[in-house]
Formats: C-alpha cells, structure tokens, sequence
C-alpha cells in the first residue's frame, strides 16, 4: 500500500480489504541492546551492554520511510559506541561510562530523527 493520511483518535470509516490502518505507539518504550566485543585504542576486547529509551515522533517516517527503523536505530547506536570506545584506552573505557554516555546521547541526537524516532535516553550497563 501507499500512505495516504494520518488517522488521529475518534471515529473514523475505512473500507476493509482496501485501506489499511497500521498502529503505532507513541510511548516511550525500553530496549536493551544485547552485549557486544569491543576494541580499545590499546587493542583491549571490552564488552558492551547498552540500555535505551525511545520513543516514535514521527509515525510516517518510522513506518515507511525505513523497513526497519528500530534495527536502523540499534546498529547507529553501536556503530557510534564503538567509533567513542574506540579512540579511549581501557582504563578510561572502564572509568567513564557517564562520559561516554553523554557522546553517545550527543552523537545520536539528530541522526535517529531521520527514522522517525528521539533517544530520550541511552546508558552503559555494563563494560567488562
């Protein structure tokens, strides 16, 4: 199908088969990113655990403009976790967390907007 207009609550006529109404919920929702390797600028293995809430802004765009803007999401987070984790040495890895998540919160900012979704807020569980 092809979008064609946002429904918004109240009672509203559809004709089955033809047109379509998909559900998308708005709240914030709760994520937890399974743990992945890790490589400091000292060649140190560091395992991650990331937890973060989102929630959906714009529906349209979560919906049918990316086939999988969650995934999208996950792998923008992981890809900038390790680009911060990265260029830090074990020690500071290790020391750091709110640090690293403020870059985190602050790399990801306007990128996720482009699929429809605002990181409300990202954290290190866990670095080992």
């Amino acid at each position: 199908g092809k979008y064609s207009r946002t429904v918004e609550a109240g009672l509203h006529l559809y004709i089955p088969l033809v047109q379509h109404v998909r559900h998308v919920s708005l709240a914030m929702q709760p994520l937890l990113l399974q743990k992945y390797s890790v490589i400091t600028s000292d060649n140190a293995d560091v395992q991650a655990s990331v937890s973060l809430n989102y929630h959906v802004t714009d529906a349209v765009k979560y919906s049918y403009e990316n086939t999988n803007s969650e995934e999208s999401m996950i792998q923008l987070v992981r890809g900038h976790l390790r680009d911060i984790i990265g260029r830090l040495e074990l020690n500071q890895a290790l020391g750091s967390t709110s640090n690293i998540n403020a870059q985190l919160a602050a790399a990801i900012g306007d990128l996720t907007g482009l699929y429809g979704i605002n990181v409300d807020r990202v954290n290190i569980d866990e670095l080992t």
